[in-house]
């Protein structure tokens, strides 16, 4: 997520967790006390934690081991459509799995870039293997929604 986007769930999180998620916090990199490693140990002493964070700053305190993976029960990754290739979002799914996290992948639509020649099922595949899930679309829309379109699959060209 963006920065704004990040204080935005930050806020959204202490207005609504209650008692089940007393403590929120939001990591949004850019600070050099960030990288200290008493900032990430009171960060994660906490019971009950909900840290959000931008996924390249998540990917660094992991990779430091400044947040230990055996430490997440579940990862969120919004925008999980951004969760292939070199991706922070990929690296901290890499390092996450191992650890058995519940890996949760919001997207609006993982269709986007080219949709010829079998890209879009390559892309839900890619998907579907760094995240250690499955892509997942209701069947039926509420009402309020009705204007929703499943999307169209665009099938390979014939080569002939």
């Amino acid at each position: 997520p963006t920065l704004e986007l990040v204080k935005q769930q930050e806020t959204y999180l202490q207005e609504h967790g209650g008692e089940t998620l007393p403590n929120v916090v939001g990591v949004q990199g850019g600070e050099k006390r960030l990288w200290e490693e008493e900032t990430w140990k009171s960060i994660t002493c906490r019971q009950a934690l909900a840290l959000v964070g931008v996924h390249e700053v998540i990917r660094r305190a992991l990779e430091r081991g400044m947040l230990r993976a055996k430490d997440i029960s579940c990862a969120i990754f919004d925008e999980a459509h951004h969760s292939i290739g070199n991706h922070p979002y990929t690296a901290v799914a890499a390092i996450l799995r191992p650890e058995r996290a519940r890996l949760v992948g919001l997207t609006a639509s993982y269709l986007h870039g080219s949709m010829r020649n079998g890209a879009l099922q390559r892309r839900r595949e890619e998907l579907e293997r760094n995240l250690g899930g499955c892509v997942w679309s209701p069947s039926k829309l509420p009402p309020d929604k009705a204007y929703i379109y499943a999307p169209i699959v665009v099938p390979p060209e014939d080569d002939a």
